[in-house]
């Protein structure tokens, strides 16, 4: 057995320390700010980023646009001066379909202009296209649809 004394055993790890590769840590992972640690960060990302559009083109919860189906971006109906927003509503019910159909009338979101004939506007988009603009009068049938 070798008897090296307490300053040789220092020597000896700070040598072995030296052998390792400057990016490299004790434990052997990238240096935070080495080239192979920002590779690694760079590779992270991109797998990230592939798999939320992977997750988006299957129509899943993600901020990444898609071709999922209708999205309501907005839904008023009344008349110029009072109306109120349905588009919560049709948000829940249309939002991810091919088309929806409904029914314009005081079951949207009550009467906010009695005795006035009254108008709904929607505009909602399909994946990455533009925002489509709908407008329907009071007992029409409104249709929203999105061409695959």
């Amino acid at each position: 057995m070798l008897n090296i004394p307490m300053i040789g055993a220092t020597a000896l790890l700070m040598l072995a320390g030296c052998a390792m590769a400057d990016d490299e840590q004790w434990d052997g992972a990238p240096r935070r700010g080495s080239g192979a640690y920002q590779e690694g960060y760079r590779d992270g990302y991109r797998e990230g980023y592939r798999a939320a559009l992977r997750e988006a083109a299957r129509g899943g919860d993600s901020n990444f646009p898609s071709n999922s189906g209708i999205r309501i971006r907005r839904a008023l109906y009344g008349d110029s001066v009072h109306y109120c927003d349905f588009g919560r509503k049709l948000q829940a019910e249309a939002n991810g379909k091919s088309s929806y159909e409904f029914e314009v009338n005081n079951r949207l979101c009550g009467d906010p202009a009695r005795d006035t004939p009254k108008r709904a506007l929607i505009e909602y988009s399909c994946g990455n296209r533009p925002v489509q603009r709908v407008e329907v009068g009071e007992e029409q049938r409104a249709r929203l649809y999105c061409p695959w």
